[in-house]
């Protein structure tokens, strides 16, 4: 996705300095449910899709809660 690019560009920024960079993948959510997780995945797992998010690699969110929605 975009933040996949900008990741990208500061590992490079990062070994042009010679520092260290660590890539941090960060997929889990703690606010949205998983169906609407899988439903993001789904869309975005669509060619067309990651290329204009311009992602590389293939991106499966996680929810942290286990409970239902709503009240």
């Amino acid at each position: 996705m975009l933040f996949g690019e900008t990741g990208r560009e500061m590992a490079r920024r990062a070994r042009e300095a010679e520092k260290q960079f660590e890539a941090v993948k960060l997929h889990t959510s703690f606010r949205t449910l998983q169906g609407i997780l899988d439903a993001v995945d789904r869309v975005t797992d669509r060619p067309d899709i990651q290329q204009a998010l311009l992602s590389v690699d293939k991106v499966i969110h996680q929810a942290a809660r286990t409970q239902a929605g709503g009240r």
